[in-house]
C-alpha cells in the first residue's frame, strides 16, 4: 500500500498558473504516493465553509506526508501546515525562486525542508529527491 500524502498551498491570488503547478505536483507524486487533495480540488469543493475546513483536517490526519507549495503566501496553508505540525506529520515545503516564505513556516518545517525551484521541471526533481528521502526515514524508522 502506498503512503498517503496531501498536497496544500494557495490557488487564488497566486502569480503563477495554479493549475499547471498542482498538476506537476499530482503527476510528481502519483506514483509513489495516495493523493489526498490538491488545492485544486479544494476550490472545486461545494459544500460549506464548514465541511470544507472538515475534509481538510480529515485529509491532513489520513496523510502520511504533507507536501505545501509555498510560493504564494496563504492564511489557510498556514493553518493546514499548523495542524499538520500539531500532528507530527512529515512537511515538505517548496516555492518558486524569489518567493518570501514566512519566517514561521521556514522555523516550524526547517530551512532543510524548503526547497526553491525555478520552473516546473526543477520542481519535479526536488520533488523527486523529497519522496527519495521520505522513503529512506520509512526504511529507517
Amino acid at each position: 500500500m502506498k503512503p498517503k500524502c496531501y498536497v496544500l498551498g494557495a490557488v487564488t491570488g497566486s502569480a503563477q498558473n495554479a493549475e499547471e503547478i498542482f498538476n506537476t505536483y499530482k503527476k510528481s507524486l502519483e506514483r509513489n504516493f495516495t493523493i489526498l487533495g490538491t488545492p485544486l480540488e479544494t476550490a472545486q469543493f461545494k459544500g460549506t465553509l464548514q465541511e470544507r475546513f472538515q475534509r481538510a483536517e480529515q485529509a491532513i490526519k489520513n496523510a502520511d506526508v504533507i507536501i505545501a507549495e509555498m510560493s504564494t503566501a496563504s492564511t489557510g496553508a498556514g493553518i493546514e501546515m499548523g495542524m499538520a505540525h500539531n500532528l507530527g506529520k512529515p512537511i515538505y515545503c517548496f516555492a518558486k525562486s524569489g518567493s518570501k516564505v514566512s519566517g514561521l513556516v521556514v522555523g516550524m518545517v526547517g530551512e532543510n525542508n524548503v526547497k526553491y525551484y525555478n520552473d516546473t521541471r526543477d520542481l519535479q526533481n526536488a520533488l523527486q529527491n523529497c519522496i527519495s528521502l521520505d522513503q529512506d526515514r520509512s526504511i529507517q524508522g
